[in-house]
């Protein structure tokens, strides 16, 4: 009689659980059938079971958290942005905090990503100023002025980060 699983046949659970096709009642018969007490097991499988339970929900739990870390970092990225858009009048000295905030937010913010997410915040923190005050000045409406230019500045820093990963990907196939 057996007491342990392997190493691959956890892992093979694992595997199973995390691909949708986990199916407690068949694991347990195929045990059965390699030679394990029914009762062990049962027992074999509810241990991997809570075991990838807790891994997974540790899993979510960093997901989460470094989402909330990205969420936060860019939300200090537009409003540093904006602030100095509104109060700066297209003065460079100003530009430089929001371009400093740019290098932190994607630095800190963003550690798997950091060149793409310095590179666009850094766009988009020295776009928006110019587009205010310089492209966007017949428009009447500030509110108006901001959205437009936050929209327009930060876009191209997106499709700039979209296209260096896409490069960054395909030069790892190859």
């Amino acid at each position: 009689m057996h007491n342990k699983l392997s190493i691959d046949q956890i892992v093979e659970l694992r595997n199973r659980m995390r691909n949708g096709t986990f199916d407690s009642e068949y694991e347990i018969k195929t045990l059965i059938r390699l030679g394990y007490h029914p009762d062990i097991a049962d027992l074999l499988v509810s241990n991997v079971v809570l075991g990838f339970k807790d891994e997974f929900l540790n899993e979510v739990k960093e997901a989460k958290e470094a989402s909330d870390k990205k969420e936060f970092f860019r939300a200090i990225m537009i409003i540093s942005s904006v602030f100095n858009t509104v109060l700066g009048e297209n003065n460079l000295f100003l530009t430089l905090i929001p371009v400093a905030l740019a290098f932190v937010s994607g630095y800190f913010g963003f550690p798997e990503k950091r060149l793409l997410a310095i590179a666009g915040f850094v766009i988009g923190a020295v776009m928006m100023p110019f587009l205010y005050w310089s492209c966007l000045q017949n428009v009447e409406a500030d509110l108006v002025r901001v959205i437009i230019s936050a929209f327009v500045s930060f876009g191209p820093a997106i499709l700039v980060k979209y296209v260096v990963s896409k490069l960054k990907k395909e030069s790892k196939d190859l």
